[in-house]
Order: structure tokens, then sequence, then C-alpha cells
């Protein structure tokens, strides 16, 4: 993979590469990896809340466990 970055951004790779003492291809691909996952969870959660927005429903821990039967 070939990455281009700016000096300052090559500058923070490396003291991070050194820090959690990983090769770069590995940091970088460890970093995009968080990134998408914690896009996914915003995105995941926008909805919910828009949902939930829509249908402002919340019920109590004892009418859960009612219809539960617990």
């Amino acid at each position: 993979m070939v990455l281009n970055i700016n000096e300052s951004s090559g500058e923070l790779l490396n003291e991070l590469t050194e820090m959690k003492k990983m090769p770069k291809d590995k940091l970088v691909e460890y970093l995009i990896e968080e990134a998408w996952e914690d896009e996914l969870d915003r995105i995941v959660a926008e909805e919910a809340l828009k949902k939930f927005e829509a249908n402002p429903v919340t019920y109590t821990l004892d009418e859960i466990k009612a219809e539960l039967g617990l």
C-alpha cells in the first residue's frame, strides 16, 4: 500500500508507531478499521435517535421485567 501524507502527519505516524511498537502498515490498517467502526457506530446511533424521536416511547425496568415474565 502506498500512502501519501503530509510531513506533520508523517511525524505523528512515526511517533505513534514507536509508542505502539507496531509497523506503520499495521498501525494504519488498525487506525482505518477503528475509524470505520466508529463511523458505523455513529450512523447507527443517529438512526436510532431519529427512530426514537419519531416515537419516544420508554419503558421502566419493572415494565420490561413484567413483559419478559421475570
